[in-house]
């Protein structure tokens, strides 16, 4: 959300604390709205156990909050040494509770309570950060309640806010919550902090979400945590809201009559003497018994508390948590098997060179902040170890340009250094490499690339006006390329007079009286045909990416990490290098927002425009396509490379591999059908079914199931569109999704409703579901660092069985992937196409 900054307040002359929210973030509506619930929320609430807020307001662009200064750790960080005393678990769960009564009493609720949001000062004063969830709830007047106060506000009914792992059942179910979901996550954390462990734990997401709906949290372990303190957390910590405290402040009188209890009572009047003799003993007995307590219960926590959930975070493939917590615990027992085998499953082997030698080299994890660089140290650097992650490596050396680029752990480079000076404006370096194409073209020839320079963001608008006004389109001597349409020649004047904008000056398509919309002007260009983007590079002293290039510097086999924050679902074009936007060798948006011509010609005339653009499936990232060059469309721009050296014949030559075409191919025998089949053999056993939500429309009614997966002890989510307008028993359709499901993390049901809704209004069921590998149960199988995904289909048709390696895919056309299980007969529909099955013969047709 954004930046905390140390300041003095030069006034009443203090530290405090400035949070400041980035450009990108306070152009965001919801983030702003979010931001100035926090601070309206916070300002609400006057308490010594809640950060206490001084100013908030907006300064030309920056957007900004004052709060008191607090100097100590969260509660996180405790943690991370094992759990905490019972003691000191009392004095900060009362601290606590009293901080989260004041806010109840104001009809204020958190949401996000975790150790995190949770602050204690050196002085051992606790204080609650980040009411950025926080809601009023909505009372009624004495006599008239029904139920407990409800959430209201501007987060959309059956919206899931708050931090897996610490919501409450009704939470993360997506129901209206009250001040009893805070006691839940107050539970939680009090859990945890006794025991040193997550009080809901799973492999994944999907089990974490169970385990928190359904199960009991484990038991306590430690022997010395207080009966009445467990029985307390348990009563926290209950599933129905109706069964928990009624309010914080009860929770507080609880903890507060324990600790009572627990007060020893005073021993009998001794002599001075005997009294000082005994204070000696007991000061140097416990001495020697806390330096011995304190190194056993950093060794038990290393081994009961770090090591198995290090392991349950390589099983759910957060490796960078993973190893962090490991190397925490290698630290404390460095020798020990358990540790070192965790540490080895969560971390890869890297090798960093470069010339000259002597560059810095530090990496950040691709989903994290920039800001959030760790230094590695300097090469060579051989066989480091690095969390098993994708990461944004940089390479710099005073005097020379910087480097970055995409990789996993693994990464194996020896880069050349380029004097500093050499990067046009504007533009990134990309190191030389044989690059290949991806599917449909994978057929294509690899070439060998020298080192290049690309712009790091689209052509925009602004950029591109500098050409309008430079004539570009009356300067014959930038129109270099021959202008042939259909076959045959078109003449300079007639292919002039189609470039025209919406007024009918030059111009893009997109563009009115020669200039773009206002305050498009960090845009991207859009609504430009091939000709003009070919015209404007030369008018840039630049030239167009071949394939090749285009390729190599959007690192296309990332897909997973780049796609998800780039601009495929919105109506329009957004700002060039926006939050998330990051592609590869420090480029950003070559994922989305506009396509991007390139040199190279394809079959029939057509010219080849990569990226995918706002509208497109996200798989058009992945999928090279080709259309006419006079195409103009609004998605359509470019961006530009500067070659260091004459690039290769074959990197700009005619791209037409040979195509296999599937539908003339013999059916295979039934042994190998067999053979295929016995793939997907598995053992029988109840699948536990349970429902989990449901959602109401005029036309269905929705509901998400969880059902028991035939592998790994893993649950299968799957959304039922059920028909409102016929009786059962009902014909079922199921929904096999296209790529764009692994790079996506959560499934959104409303992305297909425009698409699907033919086959509920039609008195069908549509079912819906998240396959392993896909949306919320991402793992391994997915493309690989430098690969790409690939579609294997498998359609029974009666004696006859198809089985195909890959979908079929004219090179040079856009089409959608049909990858169906043996009982579907619908297509992808973020094409919005629909596609059926049909028996032909002995096989069958799309």
């Amino acid at each position: 959300m954004g930046e905390v900054w140390r300041a003095r307040d030069t006034r009443l002359d203090r530290q405090v604390a400035i949070k400041v929210l980035p450009e990108s973030v306070a152009a965001d509506p919801e983030a702003l709205m979010r931001f100035e619930r926090e601070a309206k929320a916070v300002a609400a609430l006057s308490h010594p156990n809640i950060l206490a807020i001084h100013d908030f307001g907006t300064d030309g662009s920056v957007t900004y909050a004052v709060t008191e200064l607090l100097e100590g750790e969260t509660l996180r960080a405790m943690l991370h040494a094992g759990p905490i005393s019972p003691k000191q678990v009392l004095n900060y769960a009362l601290q606590n509770a009293k901080g989260l009564a004041a806010a109840h009493e104001r009809n204020i609720i958190h949401r996000d309570l975790k150790p995190e949001n949770l602050f204690v000062g050196k002085d051992g004063h606790l204080k609650i950060l980040d009411f950025g969830l926080a809601k009023k709830v909505q009372t009624v007047a004495p006599g008239e309640e029904t139920s407990a106060p409800t959430v209201t506000g501007h987060t959309t009914p059956g919206t899931v806010m708050g931090t897996l792992g610490y919501m409450s059942p009704e939470q993360l179910r997506g129901l209206p919550v009250d001040q009893r979901s805070d006691i839940f996550s107050f539970g939680v954390v009090l859990y945890e902090m006794v025991t040193g462990q997550r009080a809901f734990k799973g492999t994944s997401d999907v089990a974490v979400a169970d385990a928190i709906l359904h199960a009991e949290p484990r038991g306590f372990g430690d022997k010395s945590v207080p009966s009445k303190l467990k029985s307390i957390i348990r009563k926290l910590l209950e599933k129905d809201p109706a069964k928990r405290y009624a309010s914080t402040g009860e929770v507080h009188a609880e903890l507060k009559a324990l600790e009572t209890s627990l007060i020893a009572a005073p021993s009998p009047r001794l002599s001075r003497n005997v009294r000082i003799a005994i204070a000696a003993a007991t000061v140097a007995a416990a001495a020697a018994a806390g330096w011995v307590w304190h190194r056993s219960a950093r060794a038990r926590w290393a081994l009961e508390t770090a090591a198995p959930e290090a392991a349950r975070l390589v099983e759910a493939r957060e490796f960078v948590k993973a190893a962090a917590l490991a190397q925490q615990a290698r630290a404390i027992l460095p020798k020990d098997s358990t540790l070192e085998k965790l540490w080895m499953k969560a971390t890869g082997e890297a090798t960093i060179e470069s010339v000259p030698p002597g560059a810095d080299v530090s990496i950040h994890p691709y989903k994290e902040e920039p800001e959030s660089w760790k230094d590695l140290g300097k090469t060579p650097l051989k066989k480091i170890r690095v969390p098993d992650a994708c990461f944004v490596w940089r390479v710099t050396k005073p005097g020379f340009e910087p480097i970055w680029f995409l990789d996993s752990p693994t990464a194996n480079w020896n880069v050349k250094l380029h004097p500093a000076g050499n990067a046009p404006p504007g533009m990134v370096f990309v190191p030389g490499d044989e690059t290949g194409l991806g599917h449909p073209l994978a057929q294509a020839p690899k070439v060998q690339l020298d080192d290049f320079f690309i712009d790091q963001h689209e052509v925009t608008n602004e950029e591109y006006k500098k050409f309008v006004e430079a004539e570009g389109y009356q300067r014959r001597e930038l129109w270099k390329q021959p202008l042939v349409a259909e076959g045959r020649a078109v003449s300079w004047e007639d292919a002039i007079a189609r470039f025209r904008d919406a007024t009918g000056r030059p111009g893009p398509a997109t563009w009115e009286v020669g200039s773009y919309p206002k305050g498009m002007e960090k845009h991207p260009v859009a609504g430009i045909s091939w000709f003009e983007a070919a015209a404007y590079a030369e008018f840039a002293g630049k030239s167009l990416p071949t394939a090749y290039h285009w390729t190599l510097a959007a690192q296309p086999g990332f897909a997973a990490q780049i796609v998800p924050g780039s601009n495929f679902q919105t109506a329009g074009t957004r700002a060039v290098g926006g939050p998330g936007a990051l592609s590869g060798f420090g480029t950003t948006d070559m994922a989305g927002n506009v396509k991007e011509w390139c040199w190279n010609e394809g079959r029939e005339g057509r010219r080849f425009i990569l990226a995918g653009g706002f509208g497109d499936p996200t798989y058009m990232f992945n999928q090279p396509d080709a259309q006419s060059p006079w195409e103009r469309k609004p998605n359509y721009g470019l961006r530009c490379i500067k070659v260091l050296s004459a690039w290769p014949a074959a990197a700009a030559a005619r791209i037409d591999p040979p195509f296999r075409d599937f539908s003339k191919e013999k059916p295979v025998s039934e042994e190998i059908v067999r053979t295929y089949a016995g793939l997907y053999a598995y053992d029988r056993s109840e699948p536990n079914p349970r429902l989990e939500e449901t959602e109401t429309t005029k036309d269905w009614k929705r509901e998400k199931v969880s059902f028991n997966a035939a592998y790994g002890g893993e649950r299968v989510i799957a959304h039922l569109f059920l028909p409102t307008n016929a009786q059962p028993p009902f014909q079922t359709v199921v929904y096999f999704p296209g790529a764009n499901a692994r790079y996506l993390d959560k499934f959104d049901p409303s992305s297909i409703e425009e698409n699907i809704d033919f086959i509920p209004k039609s008195g069908r069921i549509l079912v819906f579901p998240i396959y392993k590998s896909t949306f919320e149960r991402q793992d391994a199988s997915n493309p690989s660092p430098g690969g790409r995904p690939c579609f294997a289909t498998i359609c029974s048709c009666g004696p006859k069985t198809w089985v195909e390696r890959s979908t079929t895919f004219k090179p040079d056309e856009t089409q959608t992937p049909l990858s169906l299980p043996t009982s579907a007969s619908v297509g992808e529909g973020t094409s919005r196409r629909r596609s059926w099955l049909s028996r032909s013969g002995s096989g069958w047709r799309s």
